[in-house]
C-alpha cells in the first residue's frame, strides 16, 4: 500500500513539473512572438518589429552637481 502511494506521489510530482515547464515555455513564446509583430503606429521602428524604448526616469538625466545625497553633504565638510 505504501509503495502504491509513493508511486502515485512520484507521478504527480513529475507531471506537475512537466506542466510547469510547458506553461513557462508557452508564456515566453507568446512574449517573443508579440515583440516581432509589426506595429504600424511605430513608423520605421514598427517595420523592423522593434519595441520602442521606454522613457528614462528623471534621475537618469541628472548631472553630478544636481545630486543632493548624504554622501555629497558629508564630503563638503
Amino acid at each position: 500500500m505504501l509503495l502504491l502511494i509513493l508511486q502515485v506521489a512520484l507521478l504527480v510530482f513529475i507531471a506537475s513539473g512537466v506542466l510547469a515547464i510547458a506553461i513557462v515555455y508557452v508564456v515566453r513564446r507568446r512574449k517573443v512572438s508579440y515583440r516581432h509583430k509589426i506595429d504600424p503606429t511605430l513608423g520605421t521602428l514598427g517595420e523592423m518589429g522593434m519595441v520602442p524604448p521606454t522613457p528614462l526616469p528623471e534621475w537618469a538625466l541628472w548631472d553630478e552637481s544636481q545630486q543632493d545625497g548624504p554622501d555629497d553633504r558629508s564630503a563638503s565638510r
